[in-house]
C-alpha cells in the first residue's frame, strides 16, 4: 500500500480525509440496547459482532431505518460539523442457518458527516465591500458498507452445557466524498476497499432462568484511496486523490440473564484514533443496560452509551465532544415478526457539539 502511495504523490495532489467521531453511526443501537457484542436483532445482525448469530436458529431477514435530529453546528474557527442523514434505510441483515454453522449476508451505514464552513461573501471591483451575495461551501463523506458473515459454534467447551462461536465477516467498504461551492459541485469521489472483521462468544447456561454471555470484537481499520474528479470548475478534468484512514475497533461485551424478567449487559469500545490522527488519544466508549420482560414476547431496555473524542492539544474542548445517550427501547415478538425501536437522546448530559436525538426501527421476520 505505502509504495502505491508514494507512486501516487508524484502524479496527482493528495488530499486527505477528515473523519471525525461523531460522524460515526452508532451501529449496534438497538431495542436491546448498544449489547451488539453478546446479543443483536436481526436487524443488526450485519453490524455487529458475526458469532452473535448463533442465536438465529431459522432463516432470518431484518431492516432498519434510523432518523436523527441535526447535531446543532458547533462552530470553532468559523467551521463546524454536523452528521447528515442521506438515506432513511440504516441496514439490512438475512442470516440462514446450516446446522452449526450460520451464513450472513448485509448493509448498513458505517460513517456521515460534513464540514461546514461560514458562508463567504461575494465581492467584486464595484462592489468591494460586498455584494451582499454569499457562497456556501461544505464537505461531505458517507461510508456504507456491504458485509458477507459467517459463524461456526462448538458446544461442551468446558463443560456439557456451554457454548463457543467464532464468526468472521468480510466488508467491502464504499466512500462517498463531495466538496461543494455555492451550486457546483467542485469535486467527488468514489472509494472502495475491503476490510475484515473478528468475533467470539461464550455462552454458559446455569440453568433454565440463568445464563451468562462473554463476547469480543475486533474490526479492522484500513486506508483507502479515492480518484476525485472536478465538475463545473475551471479545474474540470483535473485528477488527485483523496486518502482516507479509518480507524480499527476493539469491542469487550458481558451479559447475564438473571431471570425469567430481568437481564443486564455491559460493555465497552476501544476506537483506535491515534494510529489515524497523530492529534488524538483512541476513543473509549461504554455501555450498561437492562431488560425487563413483562411478557415471553415483549422486551423493555433502559441503558446508557457514552462516548466521546480525546484531543491531545486543547484547541478544540473535549468537554464539548462527549456525549451520553439515554436509551430507552422496546423488542416485540408477533408470530414469526420481530419488531425493534430504540430512542437515545443526548441533550441532558452531553457537551455543545454531541447533542443530538435518534430514533432507530426495525424490523425482522424468521421462517
Amino acid at each position: 500500500m505505502s509504495s502505491k502511495l508514494e507512486a501516487q504523490s508524484l502524479n496527482y495532489a493528495n488530499k486527505t480525509v477528515v473523519y471525525l467521531p461523531a460522524g460515526y453511526v452508532i451501529s449496534q443501537l438497538s431495542g436491546l440496547g448498544s449489547s451488539g457484542v453478546v446479543r443483536t436483532t436481526i436487524a443488526n445482525a450485519c453490524s455487529s459482532n458475526p458469532a452473535a448469530m448463533a442465536d438465529f436458529y431459522r432463516i432470518t431477514f431484518g431492516m432498519s431505518a434510523q432518523i436523527e435530529s441535526k447535531i446543532k453546528p458547533a462552530w470553532f474557527a468559523n467551521i463546524g460539523y454536523r452528521r447528515p442523514s442521506d438515506q432513511p434505510i440504516q441496514s439490512v441483515s438475512v442470516v440462514v442457518p446450516v446446522g452449526t454453522v450460520r451464513l450472513g449476508i448485509g448493509y448498513f451505514q458505517k460513517f456521515s458527516a460534513e464540514r461546514l464552513i461560514d458562508p463567504i461573501e461575494i465581492k467584486t471591483v464595484l462592489y468591494p465591500e460586498g455584494t451582499g451575495e454569499y457562497i456556501k461551501t461544505y464537505q461531505h463523506a458517507i461510508i456504507d458498507a456491504l458485509t458477507g458473515m459467517a459463524s461456526v459454534g462448538y458446544r461442551g467447551v468446558l463443560n456439557a452445557t456451554d457454548r463457543i462461536d467464532i464468526g468472521i465477516a468480510v466488508r467491502h467498504n464504499r466512500l462517498d466524498y463531495r466538496e461543494v461551492l455555492g451550486e457546483s459541485e467542485m469535486s467527488s469521489s468514489l472509494a472502495r476497499y475491503y476490510s475484515w472483521g473478528f468475533g467470539l462468544r461464550y455462552k454458559l447456561p446455569i440453568d433454565d432462568s440463568h445464563k451468562i454471555y462473554l463476547g469480543v470484537m475486533f474490526e479492522q481499520g484500513t486506508v483507502l484511496i479515492g480518484e476525485v474528479q472536478f465538475k463545473s470548475t475551471p479545474m474540470e478534468g483535473f485528477e488527485y486523490h483523496v486518502i482516507g484512514r479509518a480507524p480499527s475497533r476493539l469491542s469487550n461485551g458481558l451479559g447475564v440473564v438473571l431471570s425469567d424478567k430481568f437481564a443486564v449487559s455491559c460493555g465497552y469500545s476501544s476506537v483506535g484514533w491515534k494510529n489515524v490522527r497523530e492529534d488524538m488519544s483512541d476513543q473509549l466508549e461504554y455501555y450498561t443496560s437492562l431488560e425487563y420482560s413483562y411478557h415471553t414476547d415483549r422486551q423493555f431496555t433502559f441503558g446508557i452509551y457514552s462516548t466521546g473524542a480525546r484531543f491531545n492539544s486543547h484547541i478544540l474542548p473535549e468537554d464539548d465532544l462527549r456525549a451520553v445517550y439515554l436509551l430507552l427501547g422496546l423488542v416485540a415478538k408477533v408470530g414469526i415478526i420481530e419488531f425493534d425501536l430504540v430512542v437515545a437522546d443526548s441533550h441532558l448530559i452531553s457537551g455543545d457539539w454531541h447533542k443530538s436525538t435518534i430514533l432507530k426501527m426495525g424490523v425482522g421476520f424468521r421462517r
